[in-house]
């Protein structure tokens, strides 16, 4: 789910992370319908997402620069249905320049301290852009069965919830 002053949604939800990430290179500003940042939106609408699909837990991740009031009131909301929201952070303290749609000129600059009590009232966790794959690992995207606290087996791996375990290759040989 993406959402700017209004929402899309961009993919449908899946718990496969090689999956969601082939459409995070056609994520651009230019998908959005308006300019704008509605945080607290994105949050309460992928909320809605989760709950009509039936999850009772779920990860919900926001990047952004900021959260204001709406977004971290929506993360607690959130996380009172069992969906547990973390915050990546983008851009620097010191600020960037970036162009909006309309041509004009403005500054992003990372309110750190706004995305932690974002990550905190979520029941998440908060970290900055990194140019690696350290932020994903950090909130515990690219194994999500790992986040469950003293829930793994003795391979160290997840053990918190069933998953569909694709085996199907095993019919290959007798097909052939």
């Amino acid at each position: 789910h993406a959402a700017a002053a209004s929402g899309t949604r961009q993919q449908p939800l899946t718990d496969d992370a090689a999956n969601v990430a082939l459409f995070l290179d056609a994520l651009q500003p230019d998908v959005m319908p308006r300019d704008g940042q509605r945080p607290g939106e994105a949050i309460a609408w992928s909320a809605q997402l989760l709950q009509r699909a039936g999850a009772t837990r779920g990860d919900i991740v926001v990047l952004t620069d900021h959260a204001d009031a709406a977004a971290i009131a929506a993360a607690a909301d959130a996380a009172g249905m069992g969906y547990r929201v973390s915050a990546l952070g983008l851009g620097s303290e010191a600020g960037a320049a970036y162009r909006r749609s309309a041509g004009e000129i403005a500054n992003a600059r990372l309110d750190a301290a706004s995305m932690r009590r974002l990550a905190a009232s979520g029941n998440g966790r908060y970290v900055a852009l990194a140019s690696d794959d350290a932020d994903l690992r950090a909130l515990g995207l690219l194994e999500p069965g790992l986040r469950e606290a003293g829930r793994t087996d003795a391979a160290g791996r997840g053990t918190a919830g069933l998953a569909w375990r694709d085996e199907g290759y095993w019919l290959l040989p007798p097909l052939m």
